[in-house]
């Protein structure tokens, strides 16, 4: 979804190498490359927000969360308790008044970050 594994050793090589060329430039310091872990993939910086929200999916059935984060290109939902969502399913963001068709990009116990389908 956010380019693969090679695009982000690629950018982890790129980074190092910079980090390197500065720390040769400066004497007595060390500089660590950050892990892949921490190089964010994401195509926007997304905003914090608290905001009421129902997911649909299935045959009537729904779920309420709370939005934690929002980009233009996807957010992160808070769930109560880990539950299996399908890959697609319907958002509608109270606060926002949008309601859309989003895919699951990542789930853990209690939270799961979704792309909306047209971004």
């Amino acid at each position: 979804m956010f380019g693969g594994k090679k695009n982000k050793d690629q950018a982890t090589a790129s980074l190092t190498r910079r980090l390197n060329a500065i720390s040769d430039s400066v004497e007595n310091r060390t500089i660590v490359a950050p892990s892949p872990k921490t190089i964010n993939p994401r195509r926007s910086p997304r905003k914090a927000v608290f905001k009421f929200a129902v997911v649909e999916f299935g045959k009537g059935e729904s779920l309420r969360c709370v939005v934690k984060d929002v980009s233009p290109f996807g957010a992160q939902l808070a769930l109560e308790g880990a539950i299996g969502l399908p890959e697609t399913f319907l958002l509608t963001i109270t606060g926002f008044r949008a309601k859309g068709l989003v895919r699951r990009a990542w789930q853990n116990e209690d939270r799961v970050g979704v792309e909306y389908k047209d971004a």
